[in-house]
C-alpha cells in the first residue's frame, strides 16, 4: 500500500498561481493532493491497523470515524491502554489530541489519568459520544435534558416560520376584506 502511494506521487510537481503571476515548479515531497479521497482513506486504514494491533479479548474500544472511546475496569487499566494507544498512534505517525481527550469515571474520584508525557487528561462527569450524552453516574438525565434542549431549539427555529405564515394569512384575510368592501359587498354576511 505504501509503495503504491509513493509511486503515485513520485516526480510530482506543482506551481502556485498568485496575483503577481505563477511560481516556478517545485517538487511535492510530503502530503497528499488537497481534497484527495486518498487522505481519509489512508487515515482509516492506519486507524484500522492500530485498532487491530491493540484489540484484546472482549471489545473495550469503540471507534467511529476519528472518535475513539476506550473502556477499562480500573484507572490502572485505563492508564495502560492509553499509553498503548499513544505509542501505537505515534508508530504510525499520528498523535492523540490531548485537548479533545477526556476521562470519565463511573466509580469515585482518585488520581488523574496521565498521558505518556505525564500530562493529566481533563476529568468530566458527562460527555457526548456519537450524539448521545453519557453520564458518570449511569443515569440518562443528561441525555434527556440534551434531547429536550435540542427539541426546544428546533421549535424556536421553526416558530419564526410559523409566525410568518400566520402573518401572511392574516394579511391575506385583510386584503380579502378590503376587496369585498370596495366591491360593495356587506362584510358582515
Amino acid at each position: 500500500m505504501v509503495k503504491t502511494v509513493q509511486v503515485m506521487y513520485e516526480g510530482t510537481t506543482a506551481r502556485v498561481r498568485t496575483s503577481l503571476g505563477t511560481t516556478s515548479k517545485f517538487d511535492i515531497t510530503v502530503g497528499v493532493h488537497q481534497e484527495s479521497a486518498l487522505s481519509p482513506f489512508l487515515f482509516i486504514m492506519t486507524l484500522d491497523t492500530v485498532v487491530k494491533h491493540l484489540s484484546e479479548g472482549p471489545p473495550s474500544t469503540l471507534v467511529y470515524a476519528d472518535d475513539v472511546a476506550v473502556i477499562a475496569d480500573s484507572r490502572a487499566e485505563l492508564q495502560v491502554k492509553i499509553h498503548k494507544w499513544q505509542t501505537a498512534l505515534a508508530d504510525e505517525g499520528l498523535k492523540l489530541n490531548l485537548k479533545e481527550t477526556e476521562v470519565m469515571r463511573s466509580i469515585g474520584g482518585g488520581d488523574a489519568v496521565l498521558d505518556v508525557n505525564g500530562t493529566a487528561f481533563a476529568q468530566t462527569e458527562e460527555f457526548q459520544y456519537l450524539g448521545n450524552t453519557l453520564s458518570a453516574d449511569g443515569t440518562v438525565d443528561a441525555a434527556i435534558r440534551g434531547r429536550i434542549a435540542c427539541a426546544w431549539l428546533n421549535w424556536r427555529e421553526s416558530t419564526g416560520i410559523l409566525c410568518d405564515v400566520l402573518k401572511v394569512l392574516e394579511g391575506a384575510e385583510r386584503e380579502d376584506l378590503s376587496h369585498r368592501c370596495e366591491a360593495g359587498n356587506d362584510v358582515r354576511q
